[in-house]
């Protein structure tokens, strides 16, 4: 087998990290308690507020129509669509991670009323203020309400 040309060999650079061991700092992990951590492949820059609509003309739709979860769901897919349609892990970003991104893609899908705290976060990861989290909530306990009466 031939050697390596080095010209493709990565160099390391070890730095000495803050308990005086040696510490690679071009590989992808990080030793955090004798043990690797994985360091995360990218920076997720955090996503801007959706832009509100013009003077005039209020597109966010209404939930507080809504008397089924079918309906309710709608909203919130509208809701989704209003504030840009941002990706599932944006959504999860943007709620603090209450919610995983697959929880979201799935509730959204769903035609059975999601939790209240499924609700919460599809509405913040969506762009919506907290007034918007209350009228969702609203709708929601209404619509749960009805179906356990």
């Amino acid at each position: 087998m031939a050697a390596p040309n080095p010209d493709h060999v990565r160099t390391l650079d070890f730095r000495a990290s803050a308990d005086g061991q040696a510490a690679d700092t071009n590989a992808p992990w990080a030793m955090v308690g004798g043990r690797p951590r994985y360091r995360p492949r990218r920076q997720v820059r955090p996503p801007a507020p959706p832009v509100e609509d013009a003077a005039g003309h209020d597109l966010r739709p209404n939930p507080l129509a809504a008397s089924t979860a079918a309906e309710l769901l709608t909203a919130l897919r509208a809701l989704r669509v209003w504030g840009g349609k941002p990706g599932f892990r944006v959504m999860a970003m943007r709620a603090g991670h209450r919610a995983a991104p697959s929880t979201l893609c799935t509730a959204l899908k769903s035609d059975s009323l999601p939790s209240l705290d499924v609700v919460r976060a599809l509405v913040e990861g969506a762009g919506g203020s907290k007034e918007d989290v209350k009228l969702y909530a609203t709708a929601w306990r209404q619509i749960k309400m009805a179906e356990e009466a």
